[in-house]
């Protein structure tokens, strides 16, 4: 026969109500609300933002493409201050990636380069001996962290997945830049998004040069 357990000495206190204090749990569950409350509200908002992040690179594919295939589809572009009125004037493209780019706001917190790339400027003999970039047009407005990965004016130009062009070859490459904030870090981290489109021009005439006159 097992003997019964051994009666605890001193037997515990047990409060003016009746209860004792080992089995007293008033209060858990208010401390356990207020620890997880927090951390289901950081999954949802964390959720949220990978969402927005996916949402934010489809827009700016969209707007880097819209500004490569317009730009392509001209025979002529324009710089700023020339011919404004007209679709291949910079300006317009810009505001027209801007546009594409929706409720992102790219006008105000983002940026779009144009460049253009090739081997040489008007005449096949003279060509450079890296791929260059021949000319470049940044929008109006700007971002914080914007830079192009092309490259500067008259300096080698590097493409996306490092490609080389054929010496014939000439390029308009669009860049376009995102300030993004995300939800689940307010202002702390603001990490600059790029994305880029390269097209070679519709018609037989190259753009390596922009009328700036």
């Amino acid at each position: 026969m097992t003997p019964p357990p051994p009666f605890p000495w001193p037997p515990p206190r047990t409060p003016a109500g009746g209860r004792s204090v080992f089995g007293d749990r008033r209060g858990a569950v208010s401390i356990e609300t207020a620890i997880l409350v927090p951390l289901l509200f950081l999954l949802v908002v964390g959720a949220l933002d990978v969402a927005r992040y996916f949402r934010t690179l489809a827009a700016l594919d969209r707007a880097a493409v819209t500004a490569a295939d317009l730009a392509t589809k001209c025979q002529t572009i324009y710089a700023p201050t020339v011919n404004p009125t007209s679709p291949c004037n910079v300006q317009t493209i810009f505001k027209a990636a801007a546009v594409t780019a929706g409720d992102l706001g790219l006008d105000g917190g983002g940026a779009v380069i144009l460049s253009s790339v090739g081997w040489y400027v008007t005449n096949p003999a003279n060509a450079f001996a890296v791929q260059t970039v021949l000319w470049q047009q940044a929008s109006g407005f700007t971002t914080p962290g914007a830079g192009t990965s092309v490259g500067k004016v008259n300096g080698k130009a590097t493409l996306p997945a490092g490609e080389v062009l054929p010496t014939a070859h000439n390029v308009i490459v669009a860049e376009v830049f995102y300030s993004y904030r995300p939800w689940s870090t307010l202002t702390i981290f603001q990490p600059v998004i790029a994305r880029s489109a390269v097209f070679r021009p519709r018609y037989t005439t190259d753009l390596r040069t922009i009328t700036t006159s």
